[in-house]
């Protein structure tokens, strides 16, 4: 297992880097969410489609 060294580190850590990379990472899960959200409506509107089909549509 390989430790970082915190010396050697991508700049990020500074003021400016820091505000982006934050603002990436909140971006990032804003897609996310999102996408969640899109698959979610997916999921139940399957649910409700075979619920739907479930149901006589021909009285006996």
């Amino acid at each position: 297992m390989r430790l970082d060294d915190p010396n050697n580190f991508d700049g990020s850590n500074e003021e400016n880097g820091q505000q982006e990379t934050v603002r990436d990472l909140a971006e990032g899960l804003a897609e996310l969410r999102l996408i969640a959200i899109q698959l979610d409506l997916k999921v139940v509107g399957a649910l409700i489609g075979s619920a739907i089909g479930m149901i006589p549509l021909v009285k006996h």
